[in-house]
């Protein structure tokens, strides 16, 4: 099942909070691993 748009932006705000780092710090990595190949399901 796909999440919605008003759950993918929640994640997206709360995740980095968890982690402890800005959202552009999070979504940078993300990116880095897609480009690079090293971004996997879990």
């Amino acid at each position: 099942m796909v999440p919605s748009v008003a759950q993918t932006k929640e994640l997206l705000q709360t995740r980095p909070l968890r982690e402890g780092i800005p959202c552009q710090t999070l979504m940078a990595s993300v990116l880095h691993k897609y480009v690079h190949g090293t971004l996997g399901e879990r």
